[in-house]
């Protein structure tokens, strides 16, 4: 468990394949299980909340001749601004899943902030997305608001938003899309 730290809960960097399992991330800095410039990898089993940006996040994934996927699978993402960001990721499966009581559920975006713009060839596939309805901006969270990112412009109430993507045949459907 990471809990209380100002930076990132788990953070993978510049890694060819990963696992993060049983980890928990709570009121961390900006994400809670982040990786960034991996190729293949995979977050299972855990659970991040709390957290000022993204509870999990996947960003800048390189382009690859033979993609290698990475798996997303029974996780549960809540209590915080996005509860799964990723930045320019590729050949990630997002799948029987939770996120819930976040402003959004799911946001997949191109920026060129990082490298490899658009996002490309992504699945979400049979997850839990509902009451993601949690204005951070009101009220008090237990988190430091941002006044920056993604998080800061999310629009409170959005299950999946997709800014930006490519891939001729990618697939992107949710089990329960509600807010």
């Amino acid at each position: 468990m990471a809990r209380d730290y100002v930076a990132n809960g788990f953070f993978f960097t510049n890694l060819h394949g990963y696992t993060m399992n049983h980890l928990v991330a709570r009121h961390t800095g900006v994400y809670g299980l982040y990786a960034f410039n991996t190729i293949g990898g995979r977050m299972v089993n855990s659970e991040a909340y709390y957290v000022n940006d993204g509870a999990f996040y996947i960003g800048q994934t390189p382009p690859q001749a033979k993609p290698v996927r990475t798996i997303v699978s029974n996780v549960d993402g809540w209590g915080s601004p996005i509860g799964f960001s990723a930045t320019n990721m590729r050949y990630v499966t997002i799948t029987k899943s939770r996120f819930y009581n976040n402003a959004l559920g799911i946001v997949p975006n191109a920026l060129d902030s990082e490298k490899y713009p658009p996002p490309e060839d992504n699945e979400i596939i049979d997850n839990d997305i509902f009451w993601n309805n949690f204005d951070f901006h009101q009220g008090k969270p237990p988190f430091a608001v941002r006044k920056e990112g993604t998080a800061a412009l999310a629009p409170v109430g959005t299950g999946v938003l997709l800014l930006g993507g490519a891939a001729t045949g990618s697939r992107t459907t949710a089990s329960t899309a509600t807010s």
